[in-house]
């Protein structure tokens, strides 16, 4: 690495610490936290979320990878605003942070570990965060792997107000997001329609997303990185030794194990 990149890595790890430390304070126990390990649907949430509330508030401009930090700001990347324009929805808040005091109103999303390794992986290792270590020590890796994803689950899991299944989603949106839209009336009295969902998956749908990081770019741009990708794009693969190591982790612990049985199926 250059010492131009090299500087730039330290320039964005200062500014990221002075965000976290003033959004420590700004925010608010009426916020809705959207949570998740890293990689796993937080953004594509954020889209379809943006997408429902631009179509429930009038808001013009369209929603891509610099107006969602608007909408749903990430905590991790712009200093919160103490206006919130979108009534009636609540201020929906990114994070990948354990849970903090402050966090009382909680949607979770969680998605298979094996999907999440591989992607978090591979994003880490595109970046340059890490270079020399394989997918098999990545997975076992305190501060990356899976102790880490258990320990970010275990967390949240038991006292988020809603916990969403990214593989459930994927397999049945309209249904998943029937039930964000009961907690959002539930909790916050916003009725967000069948129709509403509907027009929200078709504007996030993988081909638009991609066509604005295509078009429109990122903010926040590491390297050459690709943000909405598929499967097929995936450039690493997993032993089956460390499946089994996945699997074996994921039933000794009945709440997790009971995500994932729970997962392959909308509620009706």
């Amino acid at each position: 690495m250059d010492k131009n990149a090299s500087m730039r890595k330290i320039i964005a790890h200062i500014a990221r610490k002075g965000v976290s430390a003033l959004n420590a304070v700004m925010i608010r126990e009426s916020d809705v936290m959207l949570a998740s390990f890293p990689k796993s649907g937080n953004t594509w949430m954020r889209f379809i979320l943006s997408n429902i509330i631009a179509g429930l508030t009038g808001m013009m401009d369209p929603i891509d990878f610099f107006s969602i930090q608007y909408v749903i700001p990430d905590i991790h990347r712009v200093v919160l605003s103490a206006r919130h324009r979108y009534v009636p929805f609540p201020r929906i808040v990114k994070t990948h942070y354990l849970r903090r005091p402050k966090y009382r109103q909680i949607i979770y999303l969680v998605r298979h570990p094996e999907k999440v390794m591989i992607s978090y992986y591979d994003f880490l290792r595109t970046v340059g965060i890490i270079s020399e270590m394989s997918l098999s020590g990545f997975i076992r890796s305190e501060r990356y792997g899976l102790p880490a994803w258990i320990r970010h689950v275990s967390d949240y899991v038991d006292t988020a107000d809603l916990v969403i299944s990214y593989d459930r989603l994927q397999a049945f949106p309209e249904e998943t997001m029937q039930d964000v839209a009961a907690y959002f009336s539930r909790a916050h009295g916003v009725s967000i329609s069948t129709l509403c969902i509907r027009t929200a998956l078709e504007k996030s749908s993988i081909d638009n997303m991609r066509r604005a990081e295509m078009t429109k770019g990122r903010p926040y741009q590491q390297g050459d990185y690709r943000f909405v990708r598929s499967g097929k794009d995936r450039r690493v693969f997993m032993k089956a030794e460390d499946r089994d190591y996945i699997a074996t982790a994921i039933n000794k612990n009945d709440s997790i194990k009971k995500l994932f049985s729970e997962a392959k199926q909308p509620v009706r």
